[in-house]
């Protein structure tokens, strides 16, 4: 046998030898004996048992795969390392990061799931209660909160905050505003790229969060910007910007709202500022459009003189990347600081001038990645692409060449589902603008 052949047979002798080591049965007779191993202290601030298996807190958790390590050892000589104990402990998988409240305690750690046949015989506290991510949520009383730099946590009439010095300028960020913060990196391929940690908890992300408050500029209405439309009369909130991330700020320095302008997180703001104009409309009419919010982000119907079609979110999503984010077509930008209504209301001549087109009649590059079934309406200048429903599921200027090509076209789905797809896969021409 050559070496390596050898080697080969070693490196699966070894493989099998671990999988025998670690059945499941041996962490509940590891446990029968936790009183032996860890100190009374130990057993009470880090590790409990939950209804789900086991709770081990994430700065206890090297010592508890080395002890576990030990003992495997000494109990019957196989040897494991720590690592591979690790990913048998929790399936394969990287454990997400949990909190587990006690009164006016805070654990964070991770939950290892195991059915055990006798948990009486486990000597350690036992947690009834649910445990909570930390991936996307900040527990007021995580200890992580009182060893950062520049940030003041703070309990007041109004609730849990957090405040950020930065240049003698301070910002204050509630806890649902956090929480949205969280909900939107955990969604941004863009500040995820630029952040790693952000993909990971929020609790470790706190320092980011306030370098990109320092870092994020504040936007002046001669450059123009999409806002919610609830601020769109306040003059007393101002609004920063980092990269296509946004923060709705008090001059006090309150952080009111944050939405980025970019990916899954642009159709979602798009979706639900739609929903409020809709809502909120008496004549539930605007311009050509008769509002009415249907499944799949369609929000208005709109009748010509030769047929009726309907537009959905997603080709208000590729109007506004064109116009505003990939400036073609000058003459269609919105100035100042401009809501989803006037980008609707902007959309609308496009809409209603449209008329039925060929493919033949059209450039090229407009049936690239588009299903058979596709049709298509010209207007203004605008490509407008309708699938079976007659539902407009996005647009793009006529011109290919006013457009910044950034990505091919993806193959398209079948164009019946564009407006239930996600932002990620809904069959678009111009991905080339996005």
């Amino acid at each position: 046998m050559d070496t390596d052949a050898a080697e080969s047979v070693l490196e699966s002798e070894s493989e099998e030898a671990d999988t025998v080591a670690v059945e499941p049965e041996l962490l509940e007779t590891f446990l029968y004996n936790v009183s032996e191993v860890f100190n009374e202290a130990e057993r009470r601030e880090h590790i409990r048992l939950t209804n789900e298996g086991i709770f081990i807190s994430e700065d206890f958790l090297p010592t508890f795969l080395e002890r576990y390590v030990e003992w495997v050892r000494s109990s019957d000589g196989d040897g494991i390392s720590a690592d591979k104990l690790k990913r048998r402990l929790f399936d394969g998988n990287e454990p997400d990061l949990l909190y587990l409240v006690e009164g006016k305690s805070c654990l964070v750690g991770f939950e290892a799931s195991h059915s055990f046949i006798n948990a009486n015989k486990i000597k350690l506290e036992k947690h009834v209660g649910s445990l909570a991510s930390a991936k996307t949520h900040l527990n007021p009383r995580d200890p992580i909160l009182q060893n950062l730099e520049d940030v003041e946590s703070v309990l007041s009439k109004t609730g849990f905050e957090l405040r950020f010095q930065s240049g003698g300028h301070r910002t204050v960020i509630c806890l649902p505003e956090l929480h949205l913060f969280a909900e939107l990196a955990s969604h941004s391929k863009d500040l995820q790229k630029r952040h790693p940690e952000l993909a990971h908890s929020l609790r470790k992300s706190i320092r980011t969060l306030g370098k990109i408050l320092s870092d994020a500029k504040a936007v002046k209405p001669k450059r123009g910007l999409l806002i919610p439309g609830k601020y769109r009369s306040n003059k007393e909130v101002i609004y920063l910007q980092y990269r296509q991330l946004t923060f709705v700020k008090e001059r006090s320095g309150k952080i009111l709202f944050v939405y980025e302008l970019k990916g899954q997180n642009l159709r979602s703001f798009l979706n639900k500022e739609m929903v409020q104009v809709v809502t909120e409309s008496r004549k539930k009419q605007l311009g050509c459009f008769e509002l009415k919010m249907r499944k799949g982000g369609i929000f208005g119907n709109v009748k010509t003189k030769l047929d009726r079609f309907s537009v959905g979110v997603n080709a208000l999503k590729d109007f506004y990347i064109a116009v505003v984010r990939a400036k073609a077509l000058p003459k269609f930008r919105l100035k100042g600081f401009y809501t989803v209504h006037d980008c609707a209301k902007a959309l609308s001549p496009i809409c209603s001038n449209s008329s039925r087109i060929e493919l033949r009649d059209l450039p090229r590059f407009h049936g690239e990645g588009q299903s058979k079934k596709t049709r298509y309406r010209l207007g203004k200048g605008w490509v407008l692409y309708m699938n079976e429903r007659n539902e407009v599921f996005g647009l793009a200027p006529k011109d290919g060449k006013t457009l910044r090509a950034e990505k091919k076209p993806r193959p398209a789905k079948d164009p019946s589902q564009a407006q239930g797809s996600t932002d990620a896969d809904a069959p678009r021409a111009n991905d080339t603008i996005r």
